[in-house]
This record gives structure tokens, C-alpha cells and sequence, in this order.
């Protein structure tokens, strides 16, 4: 079976909508999105937690759109090209501003291949991470577990709900498994391929209204960013989590932690800003029984 995989990043995309934290105005959402300040943060996760977890998949044949803004200034915007360059799943598209669920489907229709006979989409945010094999786990689930449900219904979710969350500001790093339900990390739905609707027409924490939804709770499939520049901010959940081996972030996503800490470090001394850091928790992790 034909099956396409065709995943997409927003980064710092000035749209209509689509934030919870950036101002509405889009002059001051685009003072907001490029300050420099905040780009240089940006970059660090995705420059060292996004994108080694995306060259080193195990199973190579997907397609992943960086989607950001056609107003990114420079050096932005010839550094994000660079960083991608030797990725050759990965392609930059700089859009104009529009509504937020329209510019992002856009993107991914225009990837649609006319051989596929499942289409699997994906959305991660520009400081998360998908496990090595998660593409190749895309292929095999659906095969081993969906396509009954997928030849029934036209449409099912697949959602891998452990995973770590890595809290990091440069100075320090705490690791935590946690097993949550829709977030948007290592979520996949797969569509027929006359399917006219795409993946942002769905909210990801409704998907369950909308079709059938496996859960998955088996690997660490996903690294979800904690720090200062979250668009959502969040709290170390306090239940169904517990610390975690900061060496899992190299075996499972070829994460360098060291590296990430260093460019954290080096984003606040080249714009000479006091240090982005995420408030601590609230709520602590139970201690393992």
C-alpha cells in the first residue's frame, strides 16, 4: 500500500490565529514573532531538538514542510535555509499572512502526491521531536493495526501518548517521561486521498469527535519543549510522569543535549538580553513506588 507521509512545522509563522500567547494585531504579532530575543531561542531547540530527530529516521521516505513567514527578516531567513539544507525530506515554505488553518492546509495540499493511496499527516512545533522510528512506526501501525478501521471509517488518528518532556534554559535540564493524551507530538492522522478536508481543519485535542483514535503508549515517541518562549505554557503534569535518563534524548532522537544547552546559552549572550527561562513547576513528579 502506497502510503504517503507528510509531516509540517510552523515556525515563527505570522498568520491570523493560531496563538495563544502573540498579540492579534499582526504589526505587533510581528514584532512579537521576530524579535531577536526570541528567534535566537527558537533556532537553539530547533536547530538541536527538532531537526537530528528528523535525519536520523530510520525509514526515509516522508516529506516535512517548515512553514514560516515570507516577512522572516534576514539573518533569519538564510540561516533557517541553511540549517535544512542537508535534509533533503525537508523543504522551507515562506507564506503570506491568512487565516491560520487555511495557509498551513495549503501547504500540505500542495505536497499531495497523486500515486498515494493514504495520505498520513503530521504536525510537530519548532521545540518538539518525533522518536527515530516514527516514521517507520507511521508505515507498520497503520498495516499491523489501522487499515480496518481506515477502510471503514475514511479517516483514523493514531496517537502515541508517552513521552518526555525535556525542560532546559542552558544553565540546566530535567527529563520526564509522561504519557498524555492529543497532544499534537507524535500524533498522525491518516486520510483517504480524495479526502478534501487536511490536517489543520481538526483541532488536535478533538480529534476523537471526528473519527476513530488508536492509542499507543508502548516507546518514547516524542519530546515536547519546556522554556520561556512556549506559546503554551504548561506545568510538569503532576501525575502519569517521572524523572527520566537525560541519555534517552541521544539513544531515541539523537538529541546532543550539550549542544542545545550551548546555543541556549549563546542566544542570550549575542542579543544580550537577561536569560529566557521557563517558571518552575508547580507540581512535582510522584516519586517512582
Amino acid at each position: 500500500m502506497q502510503i504517503q507521509v507528510l509531516g509540517l512545522c510552523r515556525f515563527s509563522l505570522l498568520i491570523e490565529g493560531g496563538y495563544k500567547r502573540a498579540p492579534q494585531d499582526l504589526d505587533a504579532r510581528a514584532a512579537f514573532l521576530f524579535d531577536p530575543r526570541r528567534l535566537a531561542m527558537r533556532f537553539a531547540w530547533f536547530r538541536n531538538v527538532t531537526l537530528p530527530a528528523l535525519r536520523a529516521q530510520t525509514e526515509k521516505d516522508f516529506r516535512f514542510v517548515v512553514l514560516t513567514s515570507e516577512a522572516l527578516p534576514e539573518p533569519w531567513r538564510s540561516r533557517l535555509l541553511e540549517m535544512v539544507a542537508g535534509i533533503p525530506q525537508i523543504e522551507v515554505e515562506f507564506a503570506a499572512p491568512g487565516p491560520h488553518h487555511q495557509v498551513a492546509n495549503d501547504a500540505l495540499r500542495r505536497r499531495f502526491s497523486p500515486d498515494a493511496e493514504v495520505i498520513a499527516q503530521f504536525r510537530i512545533d519548532d521545540d518538539d521531536a518525533v522518536a527515530r522510528d516514527y516514521v517507520e512506526r507511521v508505515h507498520a501501525d497503520f498495516i499491523d493495526g489501522l487499515l480496518p478501521l481506515h477502510s471503514r471509517f475514511g479517516m483514523v488518528a493514531l496517537d502515541h501518548v508517552r513521552g518526555l518532556i525535556l525542560d532546559a534554559d542552558g544553565r540546566q535540564a530535567r527529563l520526564f517521561q509522561t504519557w498524555m493524551l492529543n497532544w499534537n507530538c507524535a500524533q498522525t492522522v491518516y486520510f483517504p486521498p480524495e479526502e478534501r478536508r487536511a490536517l489543520f481543519d481538526f483541532g488536535h485535542h478533538r480529534l476523537h469527535a471526528a473519527m476513530p483514535t488508536v492509542t499507543m503508549g508502548d516507546s518514547n515517541m516524542y519530546v515536547h519543549g519546556r522554556h520561556g518562549t512556549n506559546d503554551s505554557q504548561f506545568d510538569i503534569p503532576r501525575f502519569d510522569t517521572r524523572p527520566w535518563d537525560l541519555g534517552a534524548l541521544q539513544r531515541r532522537f539523537d538529541i546532543d543535549l550539550d549542544a542545545l544547552q550551548a546555543d541556549l546559552r549563546a542566544a542570550e549572550a549575542v542579543t544580550g538580553a537577561a536569560p529566557i527561562t521557563a517558571e518552575p513547576p508547580r507540581h512535582w513528579p510522584r516519586p517512582e513506588s
